[in-house]
């Protein structure tokens, strides 16, 4: 794989229409689809319109900067992406699981960079190649050209991931549209850590969020205990400050 690959920080989120649960699904969690570049959603496709002149074969070209000479059609394109075959059984499971859930359907789909813009659209597994490690896999879209409105963003749920500054997952919930999500902390992080802060206000649910927290030490830490002649526990704390000097007298 010569190409620069992104791994879950620009991961995908998909939705079943009228899909009773309105859990997402996830390009890297479920599918195990690693984008060979960095995936985005088009632009869409321009089209221009063009008058015929009353009582003559004379077509008039309405230029877009004229009220009513430019609109957008569908976002049409692609993505391509290699398939961890180590996460999967074998390489026709993910064939299948991949093929069953795109090919022919409509989907709801966002972008984890933009967790407030979701598309629905039609979806079709263009080409696959498997290999011994990773295959490779395109998945095509046609999306309508505006997002979904707040009303249908009600009826999904969303992920929300706390990480730490060098990425990795804390805690990841799947929360309804407007819900203020936290972090507890209880057995994420030591006892020794607290968190003081996060790189941006925790707002209520609107799309996939991630959060990056702040984490510092109290100071360093350490188990101590004291036993008696015969090995027994006179005194324990667990961790005890480094600082912390006890002193036991026979």
């Amino acid at each position: 794989m010569s190409e620069v690959i992104y791994y879950g920080a620009h991961d995908l989120s998909f939705w079943i229409p009228n899909d009773s649960n309105k859990l997402p699904k996830f390009a890297w969690d479920d599918f195990h689809l690693i984008p060979k570049k960095r995936p985005f959603i088009t632009y869409g496709n321009t089209e221009y319109r063009n008058d015929l002149i009353p009582k003559s074969n004379i077509a008039i070209y309405l230029s877009p900067y004229m009220p009513g000479g430019k609109k957008y059609s569908s976002r049409s394109g692609q993505w391509d992406f290699y398939i961890d075959h180590t996460k999967w059984n074998k390489w026709t499971e993910s064939k299948k699981a991949i093929q069953d859930y795109f090919n022919g359907k409509r989907l709801y789909v966002s972008i984890i960079d933009e967790p407030d813009k979701i598309y629905v659209g039609r979806f079709k597994v263009t080409n696959y190649t498997p290999g011994d490690d990773y295959s490779s896999v395109t998945i095509s879209y046609d999306l309508d050209y505006n997002p979904i409105d707040d009303t249908e963003k009600q009826n999904l749920q969303y992920r929300v991931r706390f990480l730490n500054i060098y990425g990795r997952v804390l805690q990841s919930s799947i929360e309804k549209y407007n819900a203020v999500p936290s972090f507890e902390s209880r057995n994420k992080l030591k006892p020794y850590e607290k968190v003081s802060g996060y790189d941006k206000p925790i707002t209520a649910v609107k799309g996939n969020a991630d959060y990056t927290i702040s984490i510092f030490n109290i100071g360093d830490y350490h188990s101590v205990r004291f036993e008696d002649k015969v090995g027994g526990i006179i005194y324990k704390e667990n961790p005890a400050p480094s600082n912390i000097i006890f002193r036991v007298g026979f």
